[in-house]
Order: C-alpha cells, then sequence, then structure tokens
C-alpha cells in the first residue's frame, strides 16, 4: 500500500488519522474530533445534521472490502481543525479517488483546506489515482446571483459560494449538479392512492412488484446483482469518469451484510418483468439505526429496455405505502437526482419532494 509522509506547512501538520478499533478507545480522540467537524459543517449548512454520518456509520463503513479509506487531518496544538475523508475503490474504477473535506469553523480563512486537498492530491498519486471527484453542496436558497454552469448543461451553482470558488482555485471542473430534495411526511393518502393506480395503469399487465426488508430473496439474488451492475451504467454521469462496477451475488450480499454492520435497514421494492421472469428496475429507501424521523431515496433504476411504463413510479409509491405502514414516525426522505434526469425528477415532484438545495459534482484529472 502506498504511503503518504506528513506534510508540513507552516505551524499546520497534515498527517493521515489511523481508524480507531472501537470508538472507546484512548486513541479513538482524533477520530471522534475529526467526524465531528463533519457533523458541524452539516449544521452550518443546513441548519441540522440529518446528512451527517455518525463515528459508529464511518467506523463500520471501513469494513468495505470493495472500496478503501484513508483519512487525513489537520492539527494545531494538539486540536483537530479539518478533516479530509478518501475513498478508492478496490475491484474496479482504480483510476479514481473520492474524497469529502471539512474545516473547523474558528479554523476557516487559514488554508487549512488547501493544504488538505494537497495532500489528498498527493496521496492519490501515490496510489496511482488520476481522476479525483468531491461534492459540494447549496442550500436552494443561496443558488442565486451569477451562476457556474456544469458541463453536463443542465442545472447551476452560485458562483460566489466559498466552495465554489475553492473548487476552481485548485482546478476542479464542475461536471454534473444534481438536485437535492426533501419530502415531508405524511403524505396524504389520497396521493398515494392515486400516483399508484396511475403507474398501475401504465405498467399494465406484464410487471408485477416483489418486496423485501433488508435480505434479497435467493430467487431474485442474480437479478438483483445484475440490477446494481446497471446502476453504475444506466444512471446519468454527464462527464464524469466511470467504469462499470461488477456486482455478482457474493457482493450483492456482502452489501447487505455492510448494511446491517451499519445499523440501516432496507426497505427494497422491485419490479418483475413476467413474460421473461426478471427484475428490470428496483428501488432502496435506506432507514438509520440512529433516527426515527429521517430516511435515505437511494438508488432507484429502470433498465433502458423497459422504461416508459411508470416502473419508476410504480417502485417507489409501492415503497411510500409501505414506509407509511411500518415506519408512522418517518418525517423527511432526502433523496439527490442528476439534473438532467428530467424523468426521475417528475416521479419525486409527483411523490411530494421539492427542492432542498443543489450538489455539484467536481473533478480533476492529474497531469
Amino acid at each position: 500500500m502506498a504511503e503518504i509522509s506528513d506534510v508540513m506547512s507552516g505551524h499546520f501538520n497534515v498527517q493521515q488519522l489511523q481508524i480507531p478499533s472501537e470508538l472507546e478507545s484512548r486513541d479513538a480522540a482524533d477520530f471522534l474530533a475529526a467526524i465531528d467537524i463533519d457533523r458541524q459543517a452539516m449544521l452550518r449548512q443546513w441548519g441540522n445534521d440529518d446528512l451527517a454520518y455518525t463515528p459508529q456509520e464511518v467506523l463500520a463503513s471501513a469494513q468495505d472490502r470493495y472500496e478503501r479509506h484513508r483519512h487525513l487531518i489537520v492539527k494545531d496544538a494538539g486540536e483537530v481543525l479539518g478533516h479530509c475523508q478518501l475513498i478508492m475503490p478496490v475491484e474496479d474504477n482504480q483510476h479514481l479517488l473520492w474524497l469529502s473535506l471539512a474545516v473547523k469553523s474558528s479554523a476557516e480563512g487559514r488554508g487549512i483546506g488547501q493544504k488538505l486537498l494537497a495532500a489528498a492530491e498527493e496521496l492519490a498519486r501515490a496510489e496511482g489515482r488520476r481522476t479525483i471527484t468531491f461534492q459540494t453542496s447549496h442550500p436552494v436558497q443561496s443558488v442565486r446571483g451569477e451562476l457556474v454552469e456544469p458541463v453536463s448543461g443542465i442545472g447551476r451553482l452560485p458562483r460566489e459560494s466559498r466552495e465554489v470558488q475553492f473548487a476552481q482555485r485548485a482546478g476542479y471542473v464542475l461536471e454534473q449538479v444534481e438536485r437535492f430534495s426533501l419530502c415531508q411526511l405524511p403524505l396524504a393518502s389520497e396521493l398515494l392512492i392515486e400516483q399508484a393506480a396511475i403507474a398501475q395503469a401504465a405498467a399494465g399487465e406484464n410487471y408485477r412488484l416483489v418486496q423485501w426488508t433488508d435480505h434479497c430473496p435467493e430467487q431474485w439474488l442474480d437479478d438483483f446483482a445484475w440490477l446494481q451492475s446497471r446502476m453504475s451504467t444506466d444512471a446519468p454521469r454527464a462527464g464524469l469518469v466511470r467504469e462499470e462496477e461488477p456486482w455478482d451475488a457474493h457482493r450483492a450480499r456482502e452489501g447487505e451484510a455492510l448494511a446491517l454492520a451499519l445499523g440501516r435497514t432496507t426497505l427494497v421494492a422491485a419490479v418483475e418483468h413476467l413474460p421473461s421472469g426478471k427484475l428490470v428496475g428496483f428501488t432502496v429507501l435506506t432507514v438509520p439505526a440512529h433516527r426515527q424521523d429521517m430516511i435515505f431515496q437511494d438508488n432507484t433504476l429502470v433498465v433502458r429496455e423497459h422504461r416508459g411504463h411508470k416502473l419508476g413510479l410504480l417502485v417507489k409509491v409501492a415503497n411510500l405505502i409501505r414506509l407509511t405502514e411500518e415506519r408512522p414516525a418517518v418525517r423527511r426522505i432526502y433523496t439527490w437526482n442528476a439534473a438532467e434526469n428530467e424523468y426521475m425528477l417528475a416521479v419525486n415532484v409527483a411523490l411530494g419532494f421539492r427542492p432542498a438545495g443543489y450538489t455539484g459534482e467536481w473533478q480533476k484529472v492529474l497531469g
């Protein structure tokens, strides 16, 4: 495994953070401080920490054998001031490195983010990773004034944003904008019944719903793994450099085990094409263990060959109906969609989702 030396710049020390074996150990203090910097950044940006990962989730996510996780921090006088998490795919997309970065509010404007990003790029080169991507997030009310357009040509971000300026100064290109949407619950039962009827009428007799929690039935496992692979190729990617993620039954089972290790419950609705007996679409709702009031609308896909029958609406409304029955305490659902994904955005709007913000997908290919 390639190593990166500590980077000294002035009195800032950018160093690699070791992931502790357990959160109660003595060596977990810096890790906990780093994760809290991320949480505080979410609080400043959104007014809540709904989107923040808990230390338990970050620790468990390091078990994913299909990704390698690294953490960089900046310390000054023993205090953690900045945190950068790096994720590198292991079995596919070995050119790629994802990163996320946050700086303590009291330390902003001191160049800490720049030091962390420079160290991340050094580590990427040492690992043979040539494509780096990260996201910037922008509440809907902030998207005003002079705007920046992505390479995809759809969606906009505010040029005056500190995050946008940071990315541009570092030589990153805005490839894609995603709409970040929020659905407030409970939804009117009449709305769900109406949308379910619309979807059923469009789907006709050739399709039927299949649903499960956490563990895919064995008869659908190969199909579900294939759909996960298609997710990496069929979803809009704009100019983002991505290769297919090959999934098989074993990887699908490992994904389920990881979700359980993270403390998450997954509600899956899929659709079977009756003439072929194959699954051709699915959607997932993810319920975090530490919250009862909010969840995430995760991956949704209908394969290209079966689009045009409102199958995306069919699976999503079925999952929402089930959610209201099984998780009545949930009050918020969050989701992200590429700005150019007009069909799925229209489905979400029909089901009560409204824009809460926008996410920029930034990319840099190292020379």
